[in-house]
């Protein structure tokens, strides 16, 4: 008789060879034809990577798989892994082929908070990552790109900014400090800046804009931001001021001669309004991603709040650690229910403080949050600016 465990052999290496024919025979792909590999190799999609991400290659490879920046995904948290790969996914996977398909699921389901760049060991810049991706995807699969995208494409080829508006030049008088507006500001109806510029007496100018090239980069776009650039050289101004985080960030690395500071600067430099604004208030502050990761600018909004009389309250998630409003990236104009996932999560953590005012420094976050947190009537949305202006006026 066979021994058992020569007998479990012999089936073990039969089931194997069984494996093998079936692997060969009947589940192995058949190699493409000359005509598919044409196909799939044609020109325009074989997109060479740029100078700046042939430089940046060893950083992407970095990637040693530890996940850590899945659990402070917003996105993530709010959809799951089935409608959003994640950040460790991008990063493991293009660490270890950085593909040239550009064919990758969901490049534009991210919010570029940067949460998982600032908790990432190995230092690996997911975010660049994904924008590397929102490029491949335009130059090889365009017919996958969103309709927001071919919209900001056709605008800005007619110089009229990613929302289809640029702001005018309408305080043209020449004076050390220039106000950009940006291309979001130029359709928002409110312009809490320019009021508060007025307010602190602080004289300036405007040009004619068009996009500083901020958001075409984390877009994937190609975007020449010379002229505009040019333009702001010329006008003779030696310092900017802007409410918006990309283009401080975008203008400050175009224009290294000259000083970017944003609106909230003007404020800290400032000091809070007389009088105790917020007394009996519990506040709660919520970091913009922009304006803290980076920058690392913490507690001069809240030092503001607390002289103003507000009772801070803090989060479980502030500071470095803060999870994004939601309206980042490009995701609010993409794809909006995530969006408002997002929003509603981080609305809930802030309800749950007890706190009836939330009080921002962006106000693409202030306008977002309050947008859908119309259902709680305790609880008030506020941009640091708004509030200044109040405690100046009343």
């Amino acid at each position: 008789m066979l021994d058992k465990k020569v007998l479990t052999s012999i089936v073990y290496l039969g089931w194997e060879f069984f494996l093998h024919l079936l692997r060969k025979y009947v589940l192995r792909r058949k190699s493409p034809g000359l005509e598919e590999f044409i196909e799939y190799y044609r020109e325009d999609r074989i997109v060479s990577l740029t100078a700046e991400e042939r430089d940046r290659h060893p950083a992407y490879s970095r990637c040693i798989a530890c996940g850590l920046c899945d659990p402070v995904c917003p996105v993530l948290n709010a959809v799951g892994s089935t409608r959003f790969a994640g950040p460790a996914d991008v990063a493991c996977s293009l660490s270890r082929d950085l593909t040239e398909s550009g064919a990758w699921p969901d490049p534009f389901l991210s919010t570029l908070c940067g949460a998982c760049d600032r908790i990432c060991p190995e230092q690996v810049p997911v975010v660049e990552m994904i924008t590397y991706l929102r490029r491949k995807s335009r130059l090889t699969v365009p017919e996958n790109l969103p309709a927001f995208y071919r919209e900001a494409i056709v605008n800005l080829e007619g110089g009229n900014g990613v929302f289809g508006k640029v702001a005018p030049s309408d305080r043209p008088d020449a004076a050390q400090l220039l106000y950009w507006r940006g291309c979001r500001q130029a359709v928002w109806e409110t312009d809490i800046t320019r009021k508060l510029l007025e307010e602190l007496g602080v004289d300036f100018m405007t040009v004619e804009e068009d996009c500083c090239g901020g958001l075409p980069v984390e877009m994937g776009l190609d975007y020449d931001a010379a002229p505009v650039l040019e333009r702001i050289r010329a006008s003779g101004a030696s310092g900017i001021v802007t409410a918006c985080p990309i283009c401080a960030a975008t203008l400050r690395g175009a224009l290294p001669e000259m000083s970017v500071k944003l609106a909230a600067d003007l404020i800290y430099e400032t000091g809070p309004p007389p009088g105790k604004l917020l007394e009996g208030a519990k506040v709660v502050f919520h970091d913009p991603c922009r304006m803290g990761r980076g920058p690392d600018v913490w507690e001069p909004p809240r030092d503001i709040i607390r002289n103003m009389g507000g009772e801070l309250v803090g989060l479980e998630r502030e500071k470095d650690t803060a999870s994004c409003c939601g309206a980042g990236g490009g995701l609010l104009e993409v794809e909006p229910d995530v969006a408002r996932k997002v929003a509603r999560d981080r609305i809930d953590e802030i309800v749950a403080t007890g706190a009836n005012i939330l009080v921002t420094t962006c106000e693409l976050c202030a306008r977002h949050l309050a947008e859908n947190a119309q259902d709680i009537e305790k609880l008030r949305v506020y941009t640091l600016e708004e509030l200044f202006l109040s405690g100046k006026t009343s």
